[in-house]
């Protein structure tokens, strides 16, 4: 299966790992973490969006 997204395409079967992260805001800054390490931080952090991570062979 392709997936086709702004103007890339992406062979599904290609997905080695899926994984989910979050962007946050804290301090000021802005990072990419994993989901699990957001849910521990969440009082002092601010989730901006959620995100699915994923690897791919080539």
């Amino acid at each position: 299966m392709i997936y086709k997204t702004q103007g890339f395409e992406i062979d599904l079967k290609q997905i080695t790992r899926l994984y989910p992260a979050v962007s946050i805001q804290a301090g000021g800054e802005r990072a990419q973490v994993s989901l699990e390490w957001a849910e521990l931080k969440q009082d002092v952090i601010e989730i901006e969006a959620y995100v699915l991570v994923f690897d791919c062979d080539p």
